[in-house]
């Protein structure tokens, strides 16, 4: 490690507790390197859990606190409140205070923003805070606070979220109350306009408030509305019904989230377009009801849509969805129908144009034909990145129409796809042969039995899976990864009979190699060994759950797995104590291996904790 002390301890500042304590145990200069970067220049401390009455030898040990963030804040209210006090009183340099889960109260909050002057983001979730304790605050004094987040906050009341906004006005920008009981329904007109002129508010995030009231709604538009930029509605039980009643415009909306609505109807829903279509570039309604049947109505063309997600949206009729397309689509990059009943005639996709079109998502679509499909790459040729036709009846048997290729798909996803054969997937893998990244087979029929008909390398191939696909054969898998070069950072042949006793005739070597999953699939020891060996020193994780491993032949391993981290040999009944040892001495920094299922008894499990005493092991 060529880095100077000084750099080194700069670098390790923005790891959390966690790493750095894997960090000390790895080497002398690191350790000295972390425990001086925890007393100089450590600014972001994470704790997954920590004891409420112990933030006071914690804030004693560091010098510099810039942010907090606690995952699990364990102690009763009194405890958490004083502790998140101690912070606040004797950290004037804290910026960002976040706990996951607490019972912080009131008090906590109040006094972060009373006390503290530069604390810019407060993340409160799933405390018992209501807000209503704030109307205490001083009015002279101003708050700082740009982000709040107070989701799974059951206590909150609609007068302590207006008495919020009322105490941030004129500073908070990011709002998150998701799955809170706040109605609103009864709000009081005058905390409405006295908040309104001095809101900066630029996301405000509703998910899961199912008490949300349409005349509640409308009232914090009203007074958020004129610089919103992000809205989450989705799983609540709007409709969008009293649009008419709303006062103020909104005309800096870009990203609308109605998900999972229920009660959203395509009038609702037109309504709103037309209300915020000229600066939309992202509406997500996936799970709803609409069918688009009043698309015809919409007064605005949507110019800056850039993605569209209509996912699960099982009552969209052809003539909505063309006639909507046929609007949005000049400018659109991200399309999902996937789990939709569209079907889209030939001749009427014809009609759309999508030039900028880069990711499109059919899965599921169970009534898309072969010349469907193909029109829509046609249409989105030369710009489509990411194409996901998993769980259709398409084989592609009209791809050789296509013409000539597909020059910038780095994804493919053809997961349960049941009618691909061999010979459409090598077509198909040929047009994009340039480009592709990410290939998902899981659960087809692919054999690569017969790969006469591929034409190509694929050299910038980095995951490949496997999974599941039941006609896959030692000879074909062997051959195709023969055609992937060395760029192959994740394989995935989970449940798949293979057997890799081909594995020598393997022409090429593995070393951007990561991650090898081989769980349930019919290895011997020689076979997993061998392919070890051509993995080189990159590999991280390692899955040989459910196989007859045992490591016996251990020795034939002649490449070391220095940065092996994570290995799964869970119900591997075959394992033995000697080879598991044996295994673990070619790695340099394995932290966690998985043994559970397998015959790993305590006598095992103590000689291995004998060797490796910072292994975590589960059995």
């Amino acid at each position: 490690m060529d880095l100077p002390d000084e750099m080194l301890e700069r670098t390790l500042e923005y790891f959390g507790v966690g790493p750095l304590k894997m960090m000390r145990e790895m080497n002398r200069r690191l350790l000295a390197a972390s425990r001086s970067c925890k007393t100089r220049y450590l600014k972001n401390w994470r704790f997954k859990v920590i004891l409420a009455r112990r933030i006071r030898q914690f804030t004693d040990q560091v010098e510099i606190i810039r942010g907090v963030e606690i995952g699990v804040l364990v102690g009763d209210s009194r405890e958490a409140d004083a502790g998140i006090e101690l912070l606040a009183l004797e950290r004037p340099e804290l910026e960002s205070v976040v706990i996951l889960s607490s019972q912080c109260t009131d008090t906590t909050l109040w006094r972060l923003i009373r006390h503290h002057p530069k604390i810019k983001e407060v993340r409160l979730c799933g405390s018992f805070i209501t807000g209503m304790y704030l109307k205490h605050l001083d009015a002279t004094r101003s708050s700082v606070v740009e982000i709040l987040d107070l989701s799974r906050c059951e206590r909150l009341t609609d007068d302590g979220l207006i008495c919020l906004l009322s105490k941030t006005e004129g500073t908070l920008r990011v709002l998150n109350v998701g799955y809170t009981n706040i109605s609103l329904a009864d709000l009081d007109p005058n905390l409405e306009s006295m908040t309104r002129s001095s809101s900066i508010l630029e996301e405000l995030n509703l998910v899961g408030c199912f008490n949300l009231t349409e005349s509640g709604l409308i009232s914090l538009l009203n007074i958020t509305g004129k610089t919103l930029r992000v809205l989450n509605l989705s799983n609540t039980r709007v409709g969008l019904s009293a649009l008419a009643t709303l006062t103020t415009s909104l005309p800096g909306l870009e990203d609308v989230n109605l998900s999972g609505c229920k009660n959203l109807k395509d009038s609702g829903m037109i309504a709103f377009l037309s209300l915020c279509g000229a600066t939309l570039k992202i509406l997500d309604v996936h799970d709803t009801d609409v069918d688009l049947s009043q698309v015809h109505s919409l007064t605005s063309d949507l110019p800056l849509l850039s993605k569209l997600n209509l996912s699960g949206c099982e009552h969209l009729t052809e003539a909505g969805i063309i006639q909507f397309l046929k609007t949005v689509g000049k400018n659109l990059e991200d399309l999902n129908l996937s789990r939709t009943l569209v079907s889209f005639a030939e001749n009427v996709l014809l009609t759309i144009s999508f030039p900028a079109l880069e990711n499109l998502n059919l899965r599921h679509c169970n009534n898309l034909t072969d010349a469907v499909i193909t029109t829509f790459l046609s249409k989105s040729q030369r710009t489509l990145k990411i194409l996901d036709v998993g769980g259709t009846r398409v084989s592609f048997s009209d791809i050789g129409a296509l013409s000539p290729e597909l020059p910038a798909l780095v994804k493919l996803d053809l997961f349960l796809s049941e009618y691909m054969t061999d010979f459409s997937i090598s077509l198909f893998l040929n047009k994009s042969r340039k480009t592709l990244q990410i290939l998902n087979l899981l659960g087809t029929r692919a054999s690569f039995s017969d790969l006469g008909s591929l034409t190509t390398t694929f050299p910038r191939l980095q995951k490949l899976k496997l999974s599941c696909c039941d006609n896959l054969k030692n000879s074909g898998i062997v051959s195709f990864l023969n055609q992937t070069g060395d760029t192959l950072r994740i394989l995935c042949l989970i449940g798949t009979i293979v057997s890799l006793s081909d594995i020598m005739s393997l022409s090429i070597s593995f070393s951007s190699l990561e991650e090898l999953k081989l769980s349930h699939c019919d290895m011997t020891d020689a076979a997993i060994i061998a392919f070890l060996n051509k993995t080189g020193g990159s590999l991280k994780i390692l899955n040989l759950s459910g196989t007859a491993v045992s490591f016996s032949g251990i020795r034939k391993l002649s490449t070391r797995l220095p940065v092996l981290e994570k290995l799964v040999l869970s119900d591997c009944r075959k394992l033995t104590s000697a080879g598991l040892i044996g295994f673990l001495e070619q790695t340099s920094r394995v932290l966690e291996v998985d043994a559970e299922g397998s015959n790993v008894d305590q006598d095992v499990y103590d000689s291995v904790k004998a060797v490796f005493p910072h292994l975590n092991m589960l059995y």
